[in-house]
Formats: C-alpha cells, sequence, structure tokens
C-alpha cells in the first residue's frame, strides 16, 4: 500500500503557511488547490504562493487578528470571502494554529459559501415578513 500523505487524506482545504503579511503558503493538499480552482504551479506562477492574493476581504482587518491571537497564543477561527480561479465569491471558515517554533500556521480552510446563501435568503424572507407587520 503506498504511504499517503497526511495532508492528503484531509478533506478540507489543508495548508501550511509562513507567518507573513502573504500567508505565503508552504506545503497545500489537493483539496485546497480544487477548492479554489488552481494547480500547484499555477498559484506559484500567478500568485506567488501569496494566500492573501485570493482574499476578498479587508486584508488589515484579518491580519491584525492574526497578529492578536498569535500574541495571546491563540486558535484562529474566523470568516472571510476569497475568490476563485473562476472569481467566484467564496465564503471559507479558517481554523488555523500558530506554531512558534517554526513561525507558521497550520490552517484548515472549509468552504461555507452555502451556508451564507442559505442565511441570506433567511435574511430576506424576514425582512420581507417584517415590512408587513
Amino acid at each position: 500500500m503506498k504511504d499517503i500523505d497526511f495532508f492528503e487524506k484531509i478533506s478540507c482545504g489543508a495548508l501550511m503557511c509562513k507567518n507573513d503579511k502573504y500567508s505565503t503558503i508552504l506545503k497545500a493538499n489537493s483539496a485546497f488547490y480544487k477548492m479554489v480552482g488552481y494547480t500547484k504551479d499555477e498559484m506559484k506562477r500567478i500568485h506567488k504562493n501569496r494566500f492573501s492574493e485570493l482574499v476578498v476581504d479587508d486584508l488589515t482587518e484579518i491580519l491584525e487578528k492574526v497578529n492578536q491571537a498569535v500574541g495571546a497564543e491563540k486558535k484562529l477561527d474566523y470568516e472571510y470571502r476569497i475568490k476563485n480561479k473562476d472569481n467566484k465569491i467564496m465564503w471559507i471558515h479558517d481554523v488555523a494554529t500558530y506554531d512558534e517554533e517554526n513561525d507558521l500556521f497550520h490552517v484548515i480552510i472549509m468552504d461555507i459559501t452555502y451556508r451564507e446563501k442559505e442565511l441570506n435568503k433567511v435574511r430576506k424572507n424576514l425582512e420581507r415578513d417584517l415590512w408587513y407587520i
């Protein structure tokens, strides 16, 4: 039996990223590349392996949360939007743990776009129904 890398056994996007302003990708699994629609080579060539290049939301705000979590030695757990290769906006749930010894993050990202779409439907229905009251 072929020895399969642990990263490849994870069905969510799994990454190791430098603790820098770009969240430079050091390693990622195939689920991540499938999620964002880029190949490993395309991410390197087009985005210089900078995860931050995919982020749609205010990167300054996200980096501030990262710095606060690192300083407090807490796990990162938040949601934000990224753009995939097809320029579609995706909502991402990001859980990351900081590795102080190697100054990097172990990251798991999950596509929660479907949840955000459902929440928006509920909000619109509530707004419509409350308007009648």
